[in-house]
């Protein structure tokens, strides 16, 4: 019975991985609203303050910040939705790069028809 004794390595296995949680449909449903909401209530409220300010002098600091502001709330929604994905929750990050890409497209919808409204063309 020669040879070196066995021993088990230094480390212990680890158990196994967790099942992945299932995608559930309302989640995804809530994350697609839920960026929908929040950039129809900023704009929403930019449009009340800049209607406010109507007859003031000079310009209308809500038109300087307001792209800002929803350029950071879309990049926070952005990698919001990534890291639901990574973390898990996947229905909920689904759901929120959803709702992320279809204010994109209907902001820029409604962008271009303010914008073609306001040069007199049809």
């Amino acid at each position: 019975m020669g040879g070196p004794a066995w021993n088990p390595p230094p480390y212990g296995y680890g158990p196994p991985p967790a099942p992945r949680r299932p995608i559930r449909w309302w989640t995804v449903i809530l994350g697609a609203l839920t960026p929908i909401v929040v950039f129809g209530a900023v704009n929403l409220f930019a449009g009340l303050f800049a209607a406010d300010r109507e007859d003031d002098v000079g310009p209308n600091v809500i038109f300087i910040y307001l792209p800002i502001a929803l350029a950071m709330l879309s990049l926070l929604t952005l990698v919001a939705g990534i890291l639901f994905i990574v973390k898990g929750d996947r229905g909920y990050g689904i759901g929120l790069l959803s709702g992320w890409a279809l204010g994109l497209i209907v902001g820029a919808g409604v962008c271009f028809t303010a914008l073609t409204a306001a040069s007199g063309q049809t």
